[in-house]
């Protein structure tokens, strides 16, 4: 089974309703979380490890389970001494997190203005961009978030050259590398019209199960056992 959650964010957190939220990570996570400069990066940075939480107790790990949460070499997160497979994305104002106990798993988000052809074509091959010529900015939007999530999913980075993913028709994939030949699987994910979402894994799975988040800011700040009623919200 895969379970995904993600979360839109319209404002700025006030300062003290953003310091509650951090004091919710570990140490080493609030480090990573205040290294960026805008305040978007530093949000979507805390959502995201705040609906990794969520997803780790969804599948009966404690509320704790962050503090063994590492990055391995290449940046993944993974969970020690644990059978599931998780990442995370974010875009614009959305974060999005997924996570399974069946193969690995990779997602991706876009903000679909973000996405701009001229940047994508440098690494697509020629029968990609003969492609995209014939068709719609969906095409586009669809190439990347396919591609994007299997270099997650498959967690080597800048290893893995994207031409060297082959999209098929039938929601899957094939990554050719070091003369082997991968098989991978996609589903697309529903969010508001002005993003895109795909999720991709190693194994055929059923449909995603989603893990409503509406309510994530007041379930972190429970977690921290403080009364929501004496915090100014937002900037």
């Amino acid at each position: 089974m895969i379970t995904f959650s993600c979360f839109l964010y319209r404002r700025q957190l006030s300062s003290t309703l953003f310091d509650v939220l951090l004091h919710c990570l570990p140490v080493n996570m609030r480090i990573e979380v205040c290294r960026y400069n805008r305040w978007e990066d530093r949000q979507n940075r805390l959502f995201g490890r705040l609906l990794l939480r969520d997803l780790l107790c969804e599948e009966g790990y404690s509320p704790d389970s962050l503090e063994r949460v590492n990055a391995d070499a290449a940046g993944k997160l993974f969970l020690e001494d644990a059978s599931v497979d998780f990442n995370l994305s974010h875009s614009g104002n959305m974060v999005l997190a997924a996570i399974t106990r069946s193969g690995r798993i990779g997602v991706d988000v876009e903000l679909k203005a973000a996405l701009k052809p001229k940047d994508i074509a440098v690494v697509l091959r020629p029968e990609e961009l003969e492609r995209l010529q014939r068709e719609d900015k969906d095409a586009l939007y669809g190439l990347w978030t396919r591609k994007e999530s299997l270099v997650k999913a498959r967690g080597q980075g800048l290893a893995i050259d994207v031409r060297d993913i082959y999209l098929r028709n039938d929601n899957r994939a094939t990554l050719q590398m070091n003369g082997l030949a991968e098989t991978w699987f996609y589903q697309q994910l529903p969010l508001p019209a002005d993003y895109v979402a795909v999720l991709c894994t190693s194994q055929l799975l059923p449909e995603a199960v989603f893990l409503p988040a509406e309510d994530l800011i007041d379930r972190a700040i429970r977690y921290a056992g403080i009364d929501i009623a004496t915090l100014p919200l937002f900037v």
